[in-house]
């Protein structure tokens, strides 16, 4: 009876150790796209914005031809304008809307730049771009620019 107390405290500690201590992420699947890019996630999130660029950049490297380097493009842009660089930002969204201009992400990265542009204070340049766009939404942008100018 004591060998078996023994043997399960022993078990206990171990089983406690890894789990307390456990210094790897739990990943639901054991797909290298989605953990690579959970990762990524995880550290943008947690303001870590070396680490996820870092990552973002790995994923680029690992999946270049991947059907969401538009996506990550944007996550990247959203990485950088939290760390406040927003020239760097704006170039990645910049580089969807010119090698996307035929994909279903045409629409929403011309959208995304235009208000860029006005988040960024650069009515100017918001409003020349906008003005230039035929669809609707590119209005409302206007109208806000047109108010942010005067």
């Amino acid at each position: 009876m004591k060998f078996n107390l023994k043997i399960s405290c022993l078990l206990f500690v171990l089983l406690f150790n890894r789990l307390a201590f456990s210094q790897s992420q739990y990943f639901e699947k054991l797909n290298l796209k989605e953990n690579i890019l959970q990762v990524a996630d995880s550290y943008a999130i947690d303001g870590d914005w070396k680490n996820a660029i870092l990552l973002y950049y790995e994923y680029l490297y690992r999946f270049p031809e991947d059907s969401t380097v538009p996506v990550i493009y944007y996550k990247i842009a959203a990485v950088y304008k939290r760390s406040n660089k927003l020239d760097l930002a704006q170039s990645y969204l910049q580089k969807v809307v010119d090698k996307y201009s035929n994909s279903k992400y045409d629409l929403e990265s011309r959208m995304r730049l235009a208000f860029f542009l006005f988040e960024k204070g650069d009515y100017d340049s918001s409003l020349i771009y906008s003005v230039c766009q035929p669809e609707f939404p590119f209005k409302i942008i206007t109208a806000y620019n047109l108010i942010a100018l005067d």
